[in-house]
């Protein structure tokens, strides 16, 4: 999958990706992200006359899993059980042997789906999965890979930091006032990012031998980037725990950096972006219910459950 090829088959995977998560192609997403944003959050009001609702699985899960799947091309009816699949993929991240005997299954069964997929057994395949296919450049085998890759990026780094963005919401008032004074609030969820990004460590393999200060990385070496903490690092960013959107200096790393730079971020941006002002504007009152679920996992930053009133 593109997160974890090189060049030069890095840029051939990525050639195929990147042009359709353009800011210029995103933005003729508005009306799909909008619409869908709409209905969750008219559910979630429903739902709420009966007790609270959980933020995470409403609304925060299902938007970005919608959009990502209407790109790829995947019907609407097998959207929810190829997320829970892709999610037990993503958990296997402690090694237990109960997680790798789960995620074995859930990667047997999301190839046999994808390839299914592709084969037509649905239908024409069509929108992304049916360009990969098309340009033939890819093997099968990492056509699957990138899919799943996409759904799994596009659903739960997105939702994570949607989640994030909730709890801080509920806990801060500029933040709040941010959310309800812009139709699309991008410089206060940049700054919300910047605080809580979704992926709170990221792994990479020295390339060769790279000297900083007295200490030498060998070549080949693991290293481990603490994102968090590079966000706020006091050398880089004036009062870093502050929120403060529209803040001067250089962007933080909740994107990553050079070559594995998220191809998806103007989406994620605009999901975020759309979808917490919507839901912040149509209630006069959003509290916790009931104390946050954080996801247990080493890589990353966000929650299994936000429960919540709303009035």
């Amino acid at each position: 999958m593109i997160l974890l090829s090189l060049p030069p088959r890095h840029g051939s995977m990525r050639r195929l990706v990147q042009g359709w998560f353009m800011p210029g192609e995103v933005s003729k997403l508005d009306t799909l992200i909008t619409d869908t944003a709409d209905l969750l959050i008219a559910r979630a009001a429903e739902a709420a006359q009966d007790g609270p609702v959980d933020f995470v699985s409403a609304v925060a899960v299902p938007l970005p899993l919608h959009v990502i799947a209407d790109l790829i091309g995947i019907p609407e009816a097998d959207r929810v059980r190829l997320a829970g699949w892709c999610d037990r993929l993503v958990q296997a991240m402690w090694h237990s042997v109960e997680e790798i005997a789960r995620a074995t299954g859930a990667a047997l069964v999301i190839v046999k789906y994808f390839r299914d997929l592709l084969g037509g057994r649905f239908g024409q395949p069509s929108g992304l999965a049916a360009r990969m296919v098309e340009d033939g450049d890819l093997t099968e085998d990492e056509t699957i890979a990138n899919l799943v890759f996409l759904v799994i990026a596009a659903t739960f780094t997105t939702s994570d930091f949607m989640s994030s963005a909730a709890r801080f919401a509920c806990e801060d008032a500029d933040f709040r006032a941010a959310l309800r004074a812009e139709a699309r609030p991008e410089a206060a969820v940049d700054e919300s990012l910047r605080l809580h990004p979704p992926i709170k460590r990221l792994l990479r393999n020295a390339a060769e031998d790279v000297q900083i200060g007295d200490e030498v990385i060998p070549e080949g070496a693991l290293i481990e980037f603490d994102v968090v903490k590079a966000n706020r690092d006091a050398s880089v960013f004036e009062e870093p725990d502050r929120f403060l959107p529209g803040r001067p200096g250089r962007k933080p790393l909740s994107f990553g950096h050079g070559l594995h730079y998220c191809a998806g971020w103007a989406l994620g941006k605009a999901e975020a972006s759309l979808l917490l002002a919507r839901f912040w504007q149509r209630f006069d009152r959003i509290e916790l219910a009931g104390d946050p679920v954080p996801k247990a996992h080493p890589f990353q930053l966000g929650y299994r459950s936000i429960p919540l009133n709303l009035r």
